[in-house]
C-alpha cells in the first residue's frame, strides 16, 4: 500500500520527503505562513580562498538546516552585507514569464520577495528586446506548485533563494531589486528566442571582425543586460549566432564546427542506441558515486539505478579514484559507463561494430569512449590524458572499448592502450 502524506497544517496531501533540505510536513502555503519558521542570513569569512561568503540558517521548531553558499563569493565585505540583506527577507512572489516565439513556448519564472519587486522586473524588461516577446502574470510563491512546479522546489526557493534543480541562479537586477530566476522546464531551450533576436543582435555586434568561434566566445556577454539576467542564454548570442550562420566564420572554422556537429549526432546516436537496447549509462564521472556512501540518498541520483551501478564498478577502482570527485574527476576518464544485467551489457556492446564480436566482460558495466572521425583512413585522436589515465583504468580490472565512427562504418574496440614508459 502506497504511503500517503498530509499537511499537518490544512491537511492537503502533499508528495513525501525526497530532497535534502526538504522542510518538515507542510504544504507550500502553510510553510510560508508558518510564523515559527526563522531564516537568517550571515557574512562569513574563508580565510582559505580569502573570500566572503552567506551562509543562510534555517530554524524550525522540527529542524535546523544551515548552508554556506560557494556560488555567492565576494571579496569586499560591504558587498557581501548588501547581498546578505537582499537574502534576508524570504521569498514570496513569483513572476511567470512566457515567451513565444514561432509557436514555441520558453517559461521563466523569477521569484522575489515582494509584489513591487517583481513589478520592478516587469518594467526593466519591458525596456529590453524581450519586452515585445514577453507575457507575465504574477502569483503566490505557493502557486508554483500549481503550475507542475515540485513542493520541495518551491520550499527550497523560499528557504535559500535557490533550487537545487530547474537551474535557478540569484539576480541583482538593481540596487534593490534581488530575485531568483528559475527555468520552469530545465530542458528547455531557448534557440527559437536567439534567432528572433538576431536582428538586434546584429546591430550590436560587429560581425566582420569575428571569423573564429574562439572571437565569438571572447565576444560574448553585456549585450543584453538586464534581459540576459533573466534568459543567460542571452550572454552567449554571439557565439550561438556564429553556429548557426556559419558563412561569418573562416573556412578553417566552419571545419572544425562541422566536425564537432558530426561527433555530438555520433554520441547522440549513442545514447539512443543504448536507451533502445534497455541497458543503463551514465556520463562516466558518475561512477565516482559508486564510493560515495550518501549518493543514493541524494534526490539529484534517483533518476538512475544506483545500486546497479555500484555493483558494476570495479571495487578496484577506489584507490584510483582516490581524492577526486565529479567536480575534480581524473583527466582521461572516457564519455561513459554502460551497465545492467551483465549479459544484457554484453549483447548490447556486442552489437555495437559492424563487424558484431561477441563481447565478453569481467564485471556488470564497462567504461565506453565514443569517437568521430571525418579522416579517409579511419583514424581517431585519442589525446594524451586518455593515453595516461586509461591503461590505469584496465589494470584495475575495469573493461574499456573505444566505439568509432568513420566514413566506412562504426567500430567497437576493446582498449588496446598500455602504459606509457
Amino acid at each position: 500500500m502506497a504511503y500517503v502524506q498530509y499537511c499537518e497544517g490544512c491537511r492537503e496531501h502533499i508528495e513525501p520527503h525526497d530532497g535534502r533540505f526538504q522542510p518538515v510536513n507542510l504544504c507550500v502555503r502553510c510553510y510560508l505562513d508558518d510564523e515559527s519558521v526563522e531564516r537568517e542570513v550571515t557574512v562569513e569569512f574563508d580565510e582559505h580562498f580569502e573570500e566572503y561568503r552567506l551562509e543562510t540558517i534555517i530554524d524550525h521548531p522540527q529542524k535546523v538546516l544551515r548552508w554556506s553558499s560557494s556560488s555567492l563569493s565576494f571579496p569586499d565585505r560591504a558587498v557581501a552585507e548588501s547581498w546578505a540583506t537582499a537574502m534576508g527577507s524570504q521569498l514570496t512572489r513569483a513572476l511567470w514569464l512566457r515567451f513565444d516565439v514561432d509557436r514555441e513556448q520558453m517559461v521563466v519564472v523569477v521569484c522575489c520577495r515582494t509584489t513591487e519587486e517583481c513589478e520592478r522586473v516587469v518594467d526593466l524588461l519591458q525596456e529590453t528586446p524581450l519586452g515585445p516577446l514577453m507575457d507575465h502574470e504574477l502569483l503566490p510563491l505557493a502557486a508554483l506548485v500549481d503550475r507542475g512546479i515540485e513542493r520541495r522546489v518551491a520550499i527550497e526557493l523560499a528557504d535559500w533563494g535557490l533550487a537545487t534543480r530547474n537551474r535557478s541562479h540569484r539576480v541583482r537586477f538593481d540596487d534593490d531589486t534581488f530575485g531568483v530566476t528559475l527555468r520552469f522546464d530545465p530542458n528547455s531551450r531557448f534557440e527559437p528566442l536567439l534567432v528572433a533576436l538576431e536582428e538586434e543582435l546584429e546591430t550590436r555586434v560587429d560581425f566582420d571582425t569575428i571569423d573564429t568561434v574562439a572571437k565569438a566566445e571572447a565576444a560574448d556577454g553585456g549585450h543584453f543586460g538586464i534581459a540576459a539576467r533573466v534568459v543567460p542564454a542571452l550572454d552567449r548570442s554571439v557565439s550561438s549566432y556564429v553556429r548557426r550562420n556559419l558563412d561569418v566564420l573562416s573556412e578553417q572554422s566552419r571545419r572544425i564546427v562541422l566536425a564537432n556537429r558530426r561527433g555530438q549526432s555520433f554520441e547522440d546516436s549513442f545514447e539512443q542506441r543504448v536507451a533502445d537496447a534497455g541497458v543503463e549509462f551514465v556520463r562516466s564521472v558518475l561512477t565516482l558515486k559508486a564510493f560515495d556512501e550518501t549518493a543514493h540518498v541524494n534526490a539529484d541520483y534517483r533518476d538512475w539505478d544506483y545500486p546497479a551501478l555500484c555493483e558494476a564498478v570495479p571495487d578496484a577502482l577506489e584507490s584510483l579514484f582516490d581524492g577526486h570527485t565529479t567536480n575534480t574527476p581524473p583527466t582521461g576518464l572516457p564519455d561513459y559507463f554502460v551497465y545492467g544485467e551483465q549479459g544484457d551489457v554484453e549483447a548490447f556492446l556486442s552489437g555495437l561494430g559492424d563487424d558484431e564480436e561477441t563481447v565478453s566482460l569481467s564485471h556488470a558495466g564497462a567504461f565506453v569512449e565514443v569517437k568521430h572521425t571525418t579522416s579517409k583512413d579511419g583514424r581517431v585522436h585519442i589525446n594524451g590524458n586518455q593515453r595516461n589515465f586509461i591503461p590505469k583504468l584496465t589494470d584495475a580490472g575495469a573493461d574499456v572499448f573505444f566505439y568509432e565512427g568513420t566514413p566506412d562504418g562504426t567500430d567497437l574496440r576493446r582498449s588496446w592502450l598500455t602504459p606509457r614508459e
